[in-house]
Formats: C-alpha cells, sequence, structure tokens
C-alpha cells in the first residue's frame, strides 16, 4: 500500500555549474521529468536560471552527464507535515545512503574487496544492476572495488 501524498505546490529553481568553451554547441542542460502519480507523462529540457512550477505527482531532474546541476526548491501548503511517496524504481537509492551513512565518521577507506562490496549490497537484496550502479556512486567518492 502507497502513503498518501500530502498537498503541496512546488518551484523548482534551476542552476547549472558549466562554462561553455569555444566550440561548445549544447551547453549546460538538463530534463525535468514528470509523473502522474504511476508513470512519466512528460519531459522538459531546462536551463540556468530556468523556473519550473510542478504540478503534482512525482518530479525527478537530472542533469546532462557533462554539467553539474543544482536547484533550489519552494513548496508551500497546507498541513504541517510533508507526506511523499517512494518511486518504486528507485527506492533502492535510499539503500545506497544508508551504507554511506554506516561510514560516516571512519577513517576514510579507498579500497573495498569485492566480497566486503557484496556483504555491504546483501541487506538490501539490489540487483546486478543496481550494485553496478553502486560500484560507479562508489568510485565517484574514490573507492576502489578490488
Amino acid at each position: 500500500m502507497m502513503a498518501k501524498e500530502s498537498d503541496h505546490e512546488e518551484v523548482y529553481y534551476h542552476r547549472f555549474n558549466w562554462k561553455m568553451e569555444a566550440g561548445d554547441q549544447i551547453g549546460p542542460y538538463g530534463v525535468q521529468l514528470l509523473m502522474d502519480g504511476k508513470r512519466l507523462s512528460k519531459a522538459f529540457l531546462i536551463g540556468d536560471k530556468s523556473i519550473f512550477a510542478i504540478p503534482g505527482g512525482c518530479h525527478p531532474v537530472v542533469a546532462s552527464p557533462v554539467c553539474e546541476l543544482l536547484y533550489l526548491w519552494g513548496l508551500a501548503g497546507r498541513g504541517g507535515e510533508l507526506l511523499m511517496r517512494d518511486v518504486l524504481e528507485f527506492v533502492h537509492l535510499k539503500s545506497f545512503e544508508e551504507i554511506f551513512k554506516g561510514w560516516e565518521g571512519e577513517p576514510v577507506k579507498r579500497i573495498l574487496s569485492k566480497e566486503k562490496f557484496n556483504t555491504l549490497c546483501a541487506p538490501y537484496a539490489l540487483t546486478e544492476e543496481q550494485k553496478s550502479l553502486l560500484a560507479v556512486m562508489l568510485k565517484e567518492q574514490s573507492y576502489e572495488i578490488l
């Protein structure tokens, strides 16, 4: 059973960290996805300093592979509690967050054995594709899996 979502109005303000170089053709961009609560319904290209009013539902935003994206999220509505619903395809990302939080305050260890990596993944029943994504994210944090 899915949790009920709270009724809020939302606005996103997008900023990109990317400097145009001579010869660049596209520039920084992102994609704002809108879901109607069940499936993807629309996708919009967004640029630097764009403002996007969110009509409701789920609305992930992604940056192009050549830039960093920061967005300011404005929220207004009635009621004191913000209730959000998980998107089933992305719920495994919460387990990644738990793994990273478990390392907070520990000395930085930059090398993980494959055995240790599999032990970290085991409680979350991650698919091979999801494990690969976690491995990429660890690599971005200067970890190496041997």
